[in-house]
C-alpha cells in the first residue's frame, strides 16, 4: 500500500494578487513647545518663511515680554528649516549657544527668552 503524503488533499491554485502601491508617510515639521506661555504645544511649521515674535501679527504668536515683537524667522532650506535671529534683545539660542543664523537638525532645541522648543523634521 503506497501512500503519496506530499500531495494528498493538498491542491495550490495561483492567482494574482494585486499590490497596493506603498505611500510614504510624511509628518510636517514642527516645533515642539516645551517651556513659556502657551505650552505645553506642537507648532506646525508650513510655508517659506514664518515670523515668530509676542506681537499678534506674526506668524506663530508667543505672548512672552522676554520675547521682541518680531523675535525669530524661520525660513525653507534645502529641505528642512533654518532660524534667523531678527535683532532681538533677548537672542536666540540653539543647543544652548546664541546664535545669529542656524540650519535646524531634528532634536535641537530653541530658546527665546522663557520659550523653549524642540524641532522635529518632518519625515
Amino acid at each position: 500500500m503506497s501512500h503519496d503524503s506530499e500531495h494528498s488533499g493538498w491542491h495550490t491554485e495561483e492567482a494574482e494578487i494585486p499590490l497596493l502601491q506603498a505611500m510614504p508617510f510624511s509628518r510636517p515639521h514642527v516645533l515642539q513647545q516645551i517651556r513659556g506661555p502657551g505650552s505645553p504645544a506642537i507648532i506646525e511649521l508650513s510655508g517659506e518663511s514664518l515670523v515668530l515674535g509676542r506681537s499678534p501679527e506674526t506668524d506663530i504668536h508667543i505672548p512672552s515680554p522676554s520675547l521682541s515683537r518680531t523675535h525669530m524667522r524661520l525660513e525653507r532650506y534645502q529641505g528642512t528649516y533654518r532660524v534667523v535671529d531678527l535683532d532681538s534683545s533677548n537672542g536666540l539660542y540653539l543647543n544652548e549657544i546664541r546664535v545669529h543664523s542656524a540650519v535646524l537638525r531634528d532634536g535641537d532645541t530653541l530658546q527665546l527668552g522663557n520659550a523653549v522648543f524642540i524641532y522635529h523634521e518632518g519625515k
